[in-house]
């Protein structure tokens, strides 16, 4: 009885020695052996579609793609915005750019996706970054307006799930045709692997676009679709306050280009130290902490986000 009990401890020690290394081994892989986003893969003087590109991440994931050989489509709802950075990217790197007006955050109906995609139609996208979106402040959810919970939830999922509707058939009509491999890259959050207190809606909207992204690369196998989730921790953006100088904080620099370094690795966190911060949440906090004390952490976590907000 002792021996298959030894034995049954000794298996169970194994698997999760090797479910952790293997965890190891592909954090390795994404920082050191991932596929680039180059023109060479997705197509000389092809087009790259990146929604919400006037600030933070979407805004360095343009300019990143822009020096990399990229012609950049912007869509945004801020015009002035839009023309800084199409202005930035034609001047230092020579290229052609687009920039589109539409307010994800109102037009929600299916035909206005439809007529987006429609002022496109002209050019050879091989690249879609759904990047759009937006983060109430942390409160508790009773505290947060209903129209703030209803506007989180619209920004937040509706473009990732129609504009990648409205464009799909174009792509892969692209690899049909020409044997030209495209991206789709949805910026998800590192939120998804843990429960934040506070953030209930943005934790849950960011949850929506994980699985629909990884749900839709099992679909799109053998379309010659590459399908990517960027996770990352805290970057530092006019929309977050964090500083890039604290431990743990990347810029918006530095998230893009390793988004961009990952192209078939499935998901992504964008930098050294967020894939290091995600592998301890999965194997220490996750795997190993009672549920009860993760519920207490995440809600400290939130009540410190509070008291920043607030003193900010």
């Amino acid at each position: 009885m002792i021996d298959c009990l030894e034995l049954l401890a000794f298996t169970i020690g194994i698997l999760i020695f090797l479910r952790q290394f293997w965890r190891i081994l592909v954090v390795i892989s994404r920082l050191y052996f991932g596929t680039k986003v180059t023109t060479q893969r997705y197509g000389e003087n092809s087009w790259a579609i990146v929604t919400g590109s006037t600030d933070g991440i979407g805004k360095r994931i343009a300019i990143e793609l822009a020096k990399r050989g990229f012609n950049i489509v912007q869509i945004a709802r801020n015009p002035e915005k839009l023309q800084a950075v199409s202005q930035e990217i034609q001047q230092k790197h020579n290229r052609q750019t687009r920039d589109i007006v539409f307010d994800f955050g109102k037009d929600v109906t299916f035909k206005s996706y439809q007529d987006l995609i429609q002022r496109v139609a002209d050019l050879d996208v091989s690249v879609v970054v759904n990047n759009v979106g937006m983060c109430n402040d942390p409160n508790k959810f009773e505290n947060t307006l209903p129209k703030d919970h209803l506007n989180e939830c619209i920004v937040n999922c509706y473009p990732m799930v129609m504009f990648t509707k409205v464009v799909i058939d174009k792509l892969k009509q692209r690899y049909a045709e020409k044997k030209l491999r495209t991206l789709i890259l949805n910026v998800s959050s590192l939120a998804v692997n843990i429960p934040q207190s506070y953030l209930a809606s943005q934790c849950g909207t960011k949850m929506l676009c994980d699985r629909f992204s990884k749900s839709l690369n099992y679909e799109m196998r053998g379309s010659g679709i590459d399908m990517l989730t960027l996770q990352p921790g805290m970057v530092s953006t006019n929309r977050t306050g964090f500083e890039a100088t604290k431990q743990g904080v990347v810029t918006p620099e530095q998230c893009a280009v390793g988004a961009l370094n990952n192209a078939t690795s499935f998901e992504t966190f964008g930098t050294f130290s967020h894939e290091i911060m995600n592998l301890f949440v999965l194997n220490l906090i996750m795997d190993f902490i009672p549920w009860k004390y993760v519920m207490i952490i995440s809600r400290k976590i939130g009540e410190n986000l509070v008291f920043k907000r607030k003193q900010a």
